[in-house]
């Protein structure tokens, strides 16, 4: 998917289903996903800091709505073992309610050595 970064001032918000909670804290783990991935050169992200993020869980009433509304979606996948299991139910739940068709998969920065 080739997606234009925004133009200066504009904000695109991603949705984010999957998260433990809708806490600063919570929404800020994606925000940083979205800085690393800047800085390593994918174009797509553009300025991180135009990037609303909003956390909604797999269960809201009003996702079919919003999927209708909103373009941008993500499915938070954490990093312990029952991770993927939780991640394929909550991707199960997504198409029974009638929620995105696409969704962008993040997860917590794993920072891995590199030699240079």
């Amino acid at each position: 998917m080739r997606v234009a970064p925004p133009s200066a001032g504009a904000v695109r918000t991603l949705m984010v289903l999957g998260l433990p909670g809708a806490s600063v804290g919570q929404t800020e783990r994606v925000t940083q996903l979205l800085e690393a991935w800047a800085k390593e050169g994918r174009r797509w992200v553009g300025d991180p800091a135009s990037w609303r993020i909003v956390a909604l869980p797999v269960t809201s009433p009003h996702l079919p709505v919003l999927a209708m509304e909103q373009p941008h979606w993500a499915l938070w996948v954490e990093d312990d073992l029952d991770a993927f299991r939780r991640a394929f139910r909550q991707l199960r739940q997504v198409v029974e309610q009638g929620g995105p068709q696409r969704l962008l998969a993040v997860h917590p920065l794993m920072w891995v050595a590199r030699d240079c």
